[in-house]
């Protein structure tokens, strides 16, 4: 987008009078059929604002603003409704504010109103139940652009210091609170008061984010203490808000205490443990979700303490993508995966089931953890005959690298070897079948091999007969002719696979396990020579010459090849392996 479309020539020449062609182009032929006052048109307009917002360019690279999806997740868990007013205090591009607004929008339409109610109703959600703060004003004008684009404007939303808004959170006087607060703040912008603890020369905020929640949790106690000042009921308030792990572990002092402190006032209802890498490709940042109730303690009246709910929601049926960060995954009937585990994510909480290996019912203080890792039970059901086999293969490794170091090996005589070409080594050297990885169906009967030297390139695992197009016969050697950081390599694959069309492989009868390792070593000594740029293929494959042992009659010596592997370390054994 940033190449081809905002830095194109023509599009830099447009004249103002194009700009407003395009704009009229939108207004009438798209915008014009969105409804935006159902939760289908709200989805609509947030899908294309979280893909605008990606392009967006970030004043901090640990900068990150928080997934949809997980969004939507957190506000499920603190229970938005129509009648809720949100706030968030770190309000980035306004995720949470939108996400709050469409679900609050779709329990409207759920109700027993009539059109003009609901049309009434639907005014008050955008103007009245909405609150945000920003103090970074490139995110705060992302965040009012997206509540315009929701029909809100930028009305409840401040380009301003959380820390300096205490009566702005007064006259939002919040149902539910959602939050994702920087980790890294600069110590400039928080209070001397709310610093204890803190090395005077810190030069970012060392509770990685807590003192957002601490603050938060400060302002709404007063706000009840001057409600049973004047004999009124306290409020209770939901907040959900995403810190690190490090403040969930807790292992420092100040933090240890400043959790304490929280727990005097509000409860912790339950804590998620969230995936590796969520913000990808954004903040690197390791993080979970807490849930607590503010105006609500910890401890009850009388004396006891409920037990939170923990939860290691760590599989979000995402999967890491390059330069596209994580990306949403769908089975086989193009179901989303995401809405299948959202729900029991969301069922295991609100009715508090205890399951192995997700999660677990504890009650903790502010000294200890706030991680399920630390309560829940290992999951035994997940077991199989693969976690065996990579401890076994993990040994070996380590026997084949430590021991038998003194075995006695064949003299090489280098200085004897004969030059051979390549391509009057092989009797054939046809490439790989499959040109596109995506066309596979994936299965455990027969393996995917790529450019890739490490694991021998083992890719995946596909299904056979589905594929019987792609598959090419084994005992064979595949030269690795392209592909950045693997051109160069050569492997052994004993039994029939899928080859990458980029493989070369060649075949002769002189090939077995043995005489293939010796030979691929000596191939791999051409590395080097070959990157992304410059491909081994072709009659640059087929005229390489490699050095190999040779016999009396100056031919190569394939049982003295074969012996010198056998020879070596565990050498022997490559054929009872295979």
């Amino acid at each position: 987008m940033q190449k081809n479309i905002l830095n194109d020539q023509k599009i830099r020449k447009l004249k103002i009078s194009d700009w407003l062609d395009i704009l009229d182009e939108i207004l009438w032929n798209i915008y014009k059929y969105i409804n935006t006052n159902s939760s289908e048109g709200q989805d609509i307009l947030n899908l294309f604002f979280t893909a605008f917002n990606k392009y967006k360019g970030k004043d901090d690279k640990n900068q990150a603003f928080t997934p949809d999806h997980i969004t939507h997740f957190m506000c499920k868990v603190i229970g938005v409704d129509y009648t809720k007013r949100l706030f968030d205090g770190t309000c980035g591009s306004g995720s949470f504010l939108v996400q709050g607004m469409v679900l609050e929008l779709a329990d409207l339409n759920k109700q027993k109103l009539t059109k003009s109610q609901k049309e009434m109703m639907c005014k008050k959600i955008a103007k009245n139940n909405i609150y945000g703060i920003e103090i970074e004003e490139q995110a705060f004008g992302l965040a009012t652009t997206n509540m315009l684009i929701h029909g809100d404007g930028n009305s409840n939303i401040k380009n301003t210091n959380i820390f300096d808004s205490e009566d702005f959170i007064r006259e939002a006087n919040p149902d539910v609170i959602l939050m994702n607060p920087p980790y890294n703040a600069k110590p400039i912008t928080i209070p001397e008061s709310y610093k204890f603890g803190w090395k005077k020369d810190a030069k970012e905020d060392p509770t990685k984010g807590m003192v957002f929640l601490k603050f938060v949790s400060d302002v709404i106690k007063k706000m009840n203490d001057e409600r049973i000042n004047n004999g009124e009921i306290k409020k209770e308030v939901k907040l959900a808000i995403l810190l690190p792990v490090s403040t969930a572990i807790g292992t420092k002092k100040f933090i240890k205490n400043m959790k304490s402190e929280l727990l005097e006032d509000n409860t912790l209802d339950a804590v998620f443990t969230l995936p590796n890498e969520i913000f990808s490709p954004g903040a690197s940042a390791s993080v979970c979700c807490m849930i607590f109730t503010l105006g609500k303690p910890h401890q009850n009246s009388d004396g006891t303490v409920n037990k939170t709910f923990f939860g290691y929601y760590k599989d979000d049926g995402h999967k890491k993508k390059k330069n596209l960060g994580r990306v949403e995954q769908f089975d086989k009937n193009n179901n989303s995966i995401w809405k299948k585990i959202e729900e029991e994510w969301l069922d295991l909480y609100r009715n508090k089931i205890i399951k192995d290996g997700m999660s677990a019912m504890q009650t903790v203080s502010g000294n200890d953890e706030w991680l399920c890792e630390a309560y829940m039970k290992t999951d035994y059901s997940k077991l199989s005959a693969a976690d065996f086999q990579k401890a076994v293969n993990n040994y070996l490794a380590y026997m084949v690298i430590t021991k038998n170091k003194s075995r006695q090996t064949l003299d090489l005589k280098i200085d004897s070897w004969k030059e051979f070409s390549v391509g009057d080594l092989f009797s054939s050297i046809i490439k790989g079948k499959c040109d596109n990885a995506s066309n596979l169906i994936d299965g455990n009967e027969i393996n995917y091999i790529g450019a890739k030297y490490n694991n021998n390139g083992l890719m995946k695992s596909c299904a056979k007969s589905e594929n019987i197009d792609f598959i090419s016969p084994g005992n064979c050697i595949a030269m690795i002719g392209q592909g950045e950081g693997s051109a160069g390599y050569a492997i052994y694959l004993d039994s029939d696979f899928i080859g990458a069309s980029s493989l070369n492989l060649g075949y002769a009868d002189w090939i077995n396990s043995y005489t293939a390792h010796f030979v691929t070593t000596i191939l791999c000594q051409e590395y080097d020579k070959y990157s992304f740029g410059r491909s081994w293929t072709g009659d640059r494959l087929r005229n390489t010459i490699i050095k190999l042992p040779v016999d009396s009659k100056g031919k190569p010596d394939w049982k003295f090849m074969e012996g010198y592997i056998k020879s070596l370390s565990y050498g022997d054994r490559l054929n009872n392996w295979i």
